[in-house]
């Protein structure tokens, strides 16, 4: 039941015993009846209205008219109850038996909403008869659960001497016993019960719970002889055989297992778990029993047996069948020695060949070598048994045999293997020509995938027919890729027949480390082109040092492509135009451009003829070189209307973003991106573009993109800063902290050094600072101001009207604590907060008079945007101060104290006059971002700091109003010291305006003054969290009838963390 219907339930016993109690109550007279009608009918309206303190002030005074007015008596308790003031509502109930019911109502209804102090119960129960007893002790047992935990109660009931109620105590004691989980104390409880056969089918099961959860057999055993039924013994069971396999006990629980009914036993899954507990002790009788029971596969039961008894395992595998599973089958006989089973079974292939196998190796083991080659002989000439025979003859000496027989398997499998054991045997026999063609045979059946001896036995044979015969041009291809696959010496010999073969790889094979002739070089050139240029460049290079002058042009290609601009661009210069192709004239072109001479570039870009998209895309390149980017972005329109790729699109993105184009730049950006969408680097530009757009929904759709930046770059912070800004401004503060960490991180190892933004030190506290300001969801803020005037620029209090008109001016000391929590699940929500914050202010008037005033309050403060310091405040607000002539005031001294202190708050509820209204308030801070912050800046000595200071509140009940403005400039210099702190000279103007009794005043001031801050309490993912400021300022009052005059030091002091 849920608390609130429980409370109306109780509320409505409670009057519904009251009311029959005072049904039979004394009449009235007429003239009481009539005195007490119109208290009787407005209260019945009251409370209607729920208006319960308006209904208790009516009857109270309607009892001092009219004492006898059971009916106004039962409607005050209603009200005190309905007010939870129970203690009242007791009082206020006269005490005779017709009442003990509503008495026990009333205090079970206190126990439910309020619980009153042990003792009091006590003092109740104590008082009460049995039942009365037993329900308030159960009541309260239930209240202590519910605010302190079950360990509250029991401890309670634990010390609760029993009355009549031993059994029920002791059961109570037992249940939450049970909860706590502490079997001991519960056993302990029922134990007793069980002794005596007191226990109920719930404390029964409840006892029983508890020796199985201590797996506490004996006793547990003489508890099932009081079953309170058999399928409550048999859960009990089932439970015992759950614990002891939870807990590892496999002995335990097979022996409870055994102890189920027969109608369990006889259930498939718990012989299944029987079975289970079985093998996992080693019960082998039982294992097989129940697993021919269970028809479990025959082989598992004999792998069981094999390892535990083998000969029971060999009499379980005579009756398995070897075609359900030839594999295992065969793997246990071989286990378990069946020799005769392996001899008179059949098995199916290519299990059969293996137990022949098996069988051979078993006689050869024995050393019976002539019942092995006979029985090989009179078998089916399988290549398995053809294989055997050829190890076998070839151990035995006889390799004329063994070359037959190696030949006939290779040709049966075409095993390589089998192949270099042939070949090898045909070698050594002077058979040349019939190991060639099975080589060639096999390699060209291969495509040249054989292995290593047989392509080096192959590459022997073409070697050492070089001299003899001609090769034929199918010879000479094997040779051309047997020249990287043998040995230097068989490799040499082959480059012979390959002298002006084309092949590179040959050739650079060939040649090796150590050419010798102009020509060999100039191959050497052609083959390293295009794909290592700079090898290129030194090969022709040398070529033409050796005089071969139809090398030139090649290397100037050669050099253009390794990088070395300027080095092609003086060859291509040397050539005469005319003898220079279109080809050549574009790569002059790019050489020229990237060697810096963007005019010589323009020229033979000019004299080439294709337009083709690469050409124009190097056309605009030249254009932008030469700084005519309306050219440079026009001939790339004219690349991209050609067959353009990714690329080109990317290249005219970065043209249009230099032309100012940046709409363009971005479309085509985006091409780039959706033609080639893998490439790291146009997702990385894109997604940074997007990230600087104007509106907030393409900004977010840079998130995707940036996230895979970041995958790809994980060393560039900017990609990191700029995604965390993005989380940031979509509310998911969340990840915008995990990717600033991950920044962070990265930035202890930095790759990047000083940026446009400033140092790398100032970089890593503008991401720290980013990470606090994200992660900061408790403000707390301790400050006391002592200042000249009537009103503190600390905070608001509520205004006091007992000086009536009188404006002299008068010091003031105001002292905060102020908590400030945010709500939700992240504390901030693209810059938008909203907090729950509660604050106290002790005032006094003059410098050294201090507490005459308490404030509390309690609101939520909302910071609706991100981008402006603009907060919106709703309070509850209670206030208490002393008269003029009240003496209540502490010194300095005194306040530091906390037992003054807490004297001092006592005297405030005592005396003091208290007032509560509700404030509705408004703050901003406006020219106090970039580079006017509050903050500590690392890579700067001295700082300008401002701000403009407005906040406006309205206490709504009394109806006053408040204003204070402030401006405020100064000059920071850091301190020389290790910790960060600062001293800052400022002058400010202010200007605050109050409207007590509805008569608006205003005052007016500057002044000047000192302010020293230091900044602390920071870690490697988080700036500094808190700060220590101490200002004095002097104020000069201008003018304004707030205050008269008001001039004077201004001290404060002010820790925020």
């Amino acid at each position: 039941m849920k608390s609130g219907h429980r409370h109306a339930l109780l509320l409505g016993s409670l009057l519904l015993s009251l009311s029959a109690t005072w049904v039979r109550a004394e009449p009235l007279s007429d003239f009481e009846q009539f005195r007490s009608f119109p208290y009787m009918d407005r209260s019945y309206r009251e409370a209607k209205k729920g208006n319960w303190a308006e209904v208790e002030r009516l009857m109270r005074h309607l009892l001092e008219k009219v004492p006898k007015n059971d009916e106004a008596r039962a409607l005050l308790v209603e009200a005190l109850a309905k007010q939870r003031r129970y203690k009242d509502a007791v009082q206020a109930l006269p005490d005779n038996p017709q009442n003990s019911d509503a008495l026990l109502n009333l205090r079970l209804t206190w126990i439910e909403q309020d619980p009153p102090g042990s003792s009091q119960v006590e003092q109740w129960i104590a008082s009460s008869n049995l039942n009365q007893r037993i329900r308030l002790w159960q009541a309260y047992s239930l209240s202590l659960a519910k605010f302190g935990g079950a360990q509250r109660a029991h401890d309670w009931l634990a010390q609760l001497p029993p009355k009549g109620d031993t059994k029920i105590l002791q059961m109570a004691r037992a249940n939450w016993s049970e909860q706590l989980r502490d079997w001991d104390g519960t056993i302990k409880e029922l134990a007793p019960l069980a002794a005596n056969k007191q226990l109920d089918a719930k404390g029964w099961e409840r006892l029983a719970n508890a020796y199985v959860q201590r797996l506490d057999e004996q006793p547990l055993q003489h508890l099932l002889q009081q079953a309170p039924s058999p399928e409550a013994a048999r859960k009990v069971r089932l439970a015992m055989v759950d614990r002891a396999i939870a807990m590892g006990h496999q002995q335990q629980a097979q022996r409870w297992m055994q102890s189920l009914p027969p109608a369990d036993l006889a259930d498939p899954a718990q012989s299944q778990r029987l079975w289970e507990l079985a093998r996992q002790t080693g019960d082998t009788p039982t294992v097989q029993r129940l697993s021919n029971q269970l028809q479990r596969p025959c082989l598992e039961t004999v792998d069981w047996l094999s390892r535990r008894d083998p000969q029971a395992a060999l009499s379980q595998l005579q009756g398995c069948k070897p075609d359900e599973d030839p594999q295992t089958w065969l793997i246990l006989a071989e286990r378990l020695h069946a020799t005769e089973l392996l001899q008179g079974t059949r098995l199916p292939e290519p299990w059969d060949s293996r137990r022949q196998a098996q069988l051979v190796d078993v006689w050869q083991a024995e050393g019976r070598s002539d019942k092995v080659m006979a029985w090989l002989a009179s078998q089916p000439q399988t290549a398995d048994v053809v294989k055997r025979r050829a190890e076998l003859v070839q151990a035995l000496g006889r390799n004329s045999q063994a070359q037959s027989l190696w030949e006939q398997h290779y040709r049966q499998t075409g095993n390589l293997r089998s192949l270099d054991q042939a070949t090898y045997l045909a070698l050594n026999a002077g058979q040349r020509e019939h190991a060639q063609k099975l080589l060639e045979s096999a390699y060209d059946r291969h495509n040249g995938k054989l292995p290593a001896p047989l392509l080096q036995r192959l590459a022997t044979l073409y070697a050492s027919s070089l001299l003899s015969q001609k090769l034929t041009p199918a010879q000479q291809q094997r040779m051309v890729s047997l020249i990287n696959r043998v040995d230097p010496a068989t490799r040499g010999q082959l480059l012979a027949q390959l002298a002006e073969n084309g092949q590179c790889d040959a050739v650079r094979q060939a040649l090796g480390d150590h050419p010798q002739s102009a020509g060999d070089y100039r191959a050497l050139g052609r083959c390293a082109m295009p794909d290592r240029p700079g090898e290129a460049v030194v090969y022709y290079g040398t070529a033409e040092k050796l005089g071969d002058r139809d090398s030139r042009l090649p290397l100037a290609y050669a050099l253009e492509a390794a990088g070395d601009s300027p080095g092609a661009l003086a060859i291509w210069r040397s050539i005469p135009a005319s003898q220079l192709s279109d080809n050549a004239r574009l790569t002059a072109s790019r050489s020229a451009l990237n060697a810096g001479d963007p005019e010589t570039a323009e020229r033979y870009w000019q004299q080439s003829r294709s337009r083709g998209a690469n050409e124009w895309a190097l056309g605009a390149a030249i254009a932008d070189a030469r700084g005519d980017h309306a050219l440079a972005l026009q001939r790339q329109r004219s690349a991209l209307q050609q067959s353009p790729d990714a690329g080109h699109y990317y290249a005219a993105s970065v043209t249009a973003q230099k032309a100012g184009d940046l709409p363009q730049s971005t479309a085509w950006l985006a091409e780039a991106v959706r033609r080639e969408p893998d490439n790291p680097r146009y997702r990385a530009d894109y997604g940074m573009r997007l990230a600087g757009s104007e509106t907030r929904e393409e900004r977010a759709r840079a998130i995707p993109y940036l996230q895979s930046a970041t995958r790809d770059f994980p060393e560039d912070y900017r990609l990191g800063e700029t995604l965390a800004l993005r989380y940031d401004e979509t509310e998911n503060s969340a990840a915008a902290r995990e990717e600033l960490r991950r920044v962070i991180d990265l930035e202890q190892n930095p790759v990047a050094a000083d940026d446009e933004d400033g140092s790398m030190e100032a970089r890593r506290y503008r991401q720290r600072r980013a990470h606090e300001t994200l992660s900061r969801r408790d403000t707390r803020t301790i400050a006391s101001t002592w200042s000249p005037a009537g009103v503190s620029t600390n905070d608001f209090l509520l205004p006091d009207d007992t000086t009536g008109s009188r404006r002299r001016s008068s010091s003031q000391n105001v002292q905060l604590a102020m908590w400030d929590h945010a709500l939700g699940d992240e504390p901030s929500r693209a810059g938008s907060t909203l907090s729950a914050y509660g604050r106290v202010l002790l005032g006094g008037v003059g410098r050294y008079n201090y507490a005459e005033s308490l404030g509390t309050g309690m609101g939520l403060r909302y910071k609706p945007w991100g981008t402006a310091n603009i907060n919106f405040y709703g309070e509850i607000y209670k206030q208490s101060q002393f008269d003029d002539d009240d003496s209540h005031r502490l010194s300095l001294g005194q306040m530091l104290i906390p037992e003054k202190l807490a004297d001092q708050v006592e005297n405030h509820r005592k005396d003091g006059h208290t007032t509560t209204d509700y404030l509705l308030r408004s703050t901003a801070s406006f020219f106090d971002q970039g580079r006017f912050r509050n903050d500590w800046r690392v890579d700067e000595s001295d700082w300008e700091e401002r701000f403009l200071y407005l906040d406006a509140a309205w206490w709504t009940k009394a109806g006053d109003h408040q204003w204070l403005s402030r401006f405020q400039q100064g000059h920071a210099w850091k301190l020389p010291f290790n910790s960060a702190q600062t001293v800052m000279p400022y002058g400010f103007l202010e200007f605050a305006s109050q409207d007590p009794s509805n008569d608006w005043r205003q005052d007016l001031r500057t002044g000047i003054g000192l302010r020293w801050q230091w900044w602390f309490d920071d870690d490697i993912y988080n700036a500094y969290r808190a700060h220590l400021t101490v200002r004095t300022e002097y104020q000069q009052w201008l003018g304004g009838n707030l205050y008269e005059g008001g001039n004077g030091v201004l001290l404060g002091v002010e820790m925020n963390f």
